[in-house]
């Protein structure tokens, strides 16, 4: 029995060696390759990409209020204005007050000091930026300002009696009656200095008509009072003109056949540009006139994000406000990049942003935006060095003094300062 129980533990004895020297040689064998991963096969450790969508960003909110500057009611710009105005209140909840206002000096003060969040943006345009007659205060001058959007496409031309003989700028003499907008400050008079220069006359070689609101305007021409004056075709007051006893006529500026009295002209009025008038009365239809693109503006430190979500709007919802009012059509995206191209105020940065996002800004349009804020900016330190200046030779900033109006443009010479003027086409 023993010798039996002997053998067995020696069996199984030898059976653990065995198996012990089997285990030995598989640890000493090499381990299989691992698979590597790629970016395409993430490794097993590796945590599951997700697949759920980014999260939407909060919408935006809309202030309670926005103010907008706008002129008076007889102007074809306040029915415009009431139109779009609507329906961006009815779009988004804000409440978007007009404030009528003729005198683009007094809506601009307001704009630049924060009391108007938009205004419009045309009458004007060199003058103010360039601190001339009455623009020349210590509240107005060149100052910081940006575009936000078109207002539409329109343009001028200067009406005259059907019956007066007077076709183009030449057939106007020493001794015209000019009538001008009286009440809209040096806007209305610089106007009537435009056509004067490209007549090749002088300021003093005219009879000066003012007119105390738009309908005097046409009313003075319809009565013989004036013999011509700048009127936009598009306001209803011109059918009156068109249907009296002497009818309506506009005078023909044909830049191209008189490109040296056409740049007496721009001299002048920078805003102008021409082309043949589709639009208003049927007197003023394909006659050359002034076509314009008239803005939007505000202050270049409005805040971003609210421009570039009005654009936002504006753009997207142009279907809801596009047949409110005539003009309301040519206010879209595409007009906003012709003004990109051909405008020398800034545009504001919450513009660029959106039209950024929309693959639309390119190298060429901040190279031109570059260069109106520079000579922007060269402006409004030079107006503040001007002022300066004046305060210490105890003269007097206001429109009236002779020698401040000769200080400021003496300075604006030195400091080799360029007229405000549109550009033409990118290079």
């Amino acid at each position: 029995m023993k010798r039996s129980l002997g053998k067995t533990l020696y069996a199984v004895l030898a059976i653990m060696i065995v198996a012990g020297l089997l285990l030995s040689g598989c640890a000493k064998a090499e381990p299989a390759p691992a698979v590597p991963s790629t970016p395409d096969q993430p490794s097993p450790s590796d945590p599951k990409p997700s697949t759920a969508p980014a999260p939407e960003p909060a919408p935006y909110v809309w202030p309670k209020t926005l103010t907008v500057s706008s002129q008076g009611p007889e102007s074809v710009g306040y029915p415009l204005d009431v139109a779009w105005s609507t329906a961006l209140a009815e779009g988004t909840g804000m409440e978007v007050r007009l404030v009528s206002e003729t005198d683009a000096t007094t809506s601009y003060t307001w704009i630049r000091q924060g009391r108007l969040d938009l205004g419009f943006f045309e009458f004007g345009q060199g003058q103010s930026l360039e601190g001339t007659t009455t623009w020349a205060t210590r509240d107005l001058g060149p100052w910081q300002m940006r575009l936000w959007w078109p207002h539409g496409k329109g343009g001028r031309g200067y009406a005259v009696r059907g019956d007066s003989g007077l076709e183009k700028p030449s057939d106007l003499k020493p001794g015209v009656r000019v009538i001008y907008h009286d009440f809209i400050g040096p806007m209305g008079r610089m106007f009537g200095e435009a056509i004067v220069a490209w007549a090749g006359l002088k300021s003093e070689d005219v009879e000066w008509i003012p007119a105390n609101s738009i309908a005097a305007t046409s009313t003075l021409l319809m009565e013989g009072k004036g013999d011509v004056v700048v009127g936009w075709p598009s306001s209803p007051q011109w059918l009156e003109v068109e249907a009296s006893p002497h009818g309506l006529a506009w005078l023909t500026l044909d830049a191209k056949a008189e490109p040296e009295a056409a740049a007496r002209f721009t001299t002048v009025d920078a805003s102008a540009d021409f082309g043949l008038m589709v639009l208003g009365v049927p007197s003023a239809r394909n006659v050359p006139m002034i076509v314009t693109i008239p803005s939007m503006c505000t202050a270049a430190d409005r805040d971003v994000e609210l421009v570039y979500n009005l654009v936002k709007w504006m753009d997207e919802n142009h279907d809801a406000y596009k047949d409110k009012h005539p003009y309301c059509e040519a206010m879209t995206l595409d007009t906003m990049m012709e003004l990109a191209e051909i405008e020398f105020v800034p545009l504001h940065d919450g513009v660029i942003q959106y039209l950024t996002e929309k693959g639309l800004w390119t190298a060429d349009h901040q190279k031109r935006q570059d260069a109106n804020i520079a000579l922007m900016t060269s402006y409004v330190d030079a107006y503040a060095e001007a002022i300066a200046k004046a305060d210490a030779a105890d003269i007097k900033v206001v429109p009236t003094n002779e020698d401040w109006l000769k200080l400021w443009e003496d300075y604006k010479v030195e400091k080799g300062l360029a007229k405000f003027a549109l550009w033409k086409t990118f290079p």
